[in-house]
């Protein structure tokens, strides 16, 4: 119940910073760019049922002439693949492998020359009715010069994802995000 409480919060900020601009009276200070990815995982504790996603998010920079600019994204991801292999915990409870996951993130991003940049960002994620911390650090590039596409190259992890042993989940990702603001 908590989960999809923080879900919807999350998801009303987000589209309301986003569109809250497209009726003002001023050049747009943001640029939105709709992604998709395709993420293979690099550890967790069921990598066999969840080894490569595919996704599809929002991803927003501040536009101005400082090199640093915040960065704000969303990220809803889904497993492909499934061996089909029932883990159990030492209780014989089922190990839940990553079905799907939700991730929002909030950063700052660094252009070190106009066309590149590196960007970190923390946030929520969101997995199996459980609300983790996440990090994400990404390379990206803008083309053509009116920066109407982008792509980036991003590992992402998630921490303490199974609380007893203190296991991590980890992503290396490639995205592709087309400019619609």
């Amino acid at each position: 119940m908590k989960s999809k409480l923080f879900k919807a919060i999350f998801l009303n900020i987000f589209f309301t910073l986003a569109y809250s601009n497209l009726f003002a009276q001023k050049a747009n200070t943001f640029s939105i760019y709709l992604q998709t990815q395709y993420s293979k995982t690099l550890y967790d504790r069921t990598i066999y049922n969840n080894q490569n996603t595919i996704g599809i998010g929002a991803e927003s920079f501040y536009q101005s002439h400082s090199k640093l600019k915040p960065i704000v994204s969303i990220l809803f991801n889904l497993s492909l693949l499934d061996d089909k292999v029932l883990r159990l915990e030492t209780d014989n409870t089922a190990i839940k492998s990553v079905g799907t996951t939700i991730d929002f993130r909030i950063g700052e991003s660094y252009f070190f020359y106009k066309k590149n940049y590196f960007a970190i960002a923390v946030g929520p994620s969101f997995i199996n009715d459980q609300i983790l911390l996440g990090l994400k650090s990404s390379f990206g590039y803008f083309f053509p010069a009116k920066h109407k596409w982008n792509i980036a190259v991003s590992y992402g992890n998630v921490f303490d994802r199974y609380k007893p042993s203190k296991s991590d989940y980890g992503t290396i990702c490639i995205s592709l995000g087309l400019k619609i603001f």
